[in-house]
């Protein structure tokens, strides 16, 4: 193979004409904000990002701890997902493909 003028994209064996379908992930986010146990002991209400898969059929919790957070969501010690919180803002990612889905619609909770 001659890799003298081609590009690293031809030679992976992608066509510049093909557009890649971004999958979409099916996924709600809620970002609970409260808890009076947390708030008696600390003084904080925490924030909480709860991620929703309906067809996993599983609910993941993670602390909100910055207004700029990037992590994992763990499944019997393995990643299955990647998440990145900006501002209100999540994007998330299975960690088998390589482009992050924004999730539109968050829900906040408040809870006392």
């Amino acid at each position: 193979m001659n890799l003298i003028g081609s590009s690293r994209a031809d030679v992976l064996g992608s066509n510049k004409g093909e557009v890649q379908e971004e999958e979409k992930m099916n996924v709600s986010l809620t970002i609970m904000q409260g808890g009076k146990r947390e708030f008696e002991r600390t003084g904080i209400y925490p924030e909480y990002l709860l991620f929703y898969f309906p067809k996993l059929k599983r609910t993941w919790r993670v602390k909100l701890r910055n207004e700029t957070q990037r992590g994992f969501l763990k499944s019997k010690g393995f990643n299955q997902f990647e998440y990145v919180y900006k501002n209100g803002n999540c994007k998330i990612k299975s960690c088998t493909t390589k482009t992050f889905t924004k999730i539109e619609d968050a829900l906040m909770m408040m809870c006392d």
